[in-house]
């Protein structure tokens, strides 16, 4: 009787001085050749490893195959690439919320503002910028700020108080007065302030004060 062989198969002979390195075994996400994760690389082979944007290497950059058929520099698993959390430096940007996205990041807005054209800020629907060449005037409706009072809102100086009507809250500062600040950049100069919740005084009655502070 006859028996067919069984197929040869190129199994790397590791340990031995010129032996080949079993195929690099790498993470999800991973930037390699394929010849270095597909089949052995002979020794003295060397594997470059990256990663996409938004993520960063877990690992050395690469792998070189060694002469006793071992890669190195030596890893603890596999080499893999591990999400960037943008919102960790500088809360990525954003004015308010940031979600760590794989990859990447957005920002986000609590209820009821929206994000501005920027992607980074947010703004109150219905909220009216007057600004001449002393003074600003900000106006905004009390739907954009259901949550808070008008006894126990101000801008950035807590002197500077706001002016309620039936359905919006009216703030008004020159632009040197209430904690207002100026930034110069080539083309324009930007002013800029923060309506804010001040602090109740000990003993006050209120419904609820919100925690938000809005742009």
């Amino acid at each position: 009787f006859s028996a067919a062989a069984d197929p040869i198969v190129n199994v790397p002979d590791i340990g031995k001085p010129g032996s080949s390195c079993s195929p690099l075994s790498v993470g999800k996400h991973v930037i390699v050749q394929d010849s270095c994760t597909q089949a052995p690389s002979p020794s003295g082979t060397v594997c470059d490893l990256s990663c996409p944007d938004n993520y960063t290497l877990n690992g050395p950059p690469f792998q070189q195959c060694g002469g006793q058929g071992v890669w190195s520099p030596p890893t603890v698993g596999p080499i893999s690439c591990q999400d960037i959390n943008e919102c960790m430096h500088e809360n990525g940007g954003c004015s308010h919320k940031c979600v760590n996205d794989e990859p990447g990041y957005h920002c986000a807005c609590p209820d009821p503002l929206v994000l501005s054209d920027d992607q980074r800020s947010c703004r109150a629907v219905g909220l009216l910028l007057n600004c001449s060449t002393h003074a600003i005037q900000v106006t905004v409706p009390k739907t954009a700020l259901r949550d808070l009072q008008g006894d126990f809102l101000s801008l950035l100086d807590p002197t500077c108080k706001v002016v309620e009507t039936p359905t919006h809250y009216i703030f008004d500062t020159a632009l040197d007065k209430c904690g207002t600040k100026r930034r110069s950049t080539p083309n324009f100069i930007a002013y800029s302030n923060r309506i804010v919740e001040k602090t109740a005084s000990p003993g006050s009655i209120i419904t609820r004060v919100g925690k938000d502070e809005f742009d």
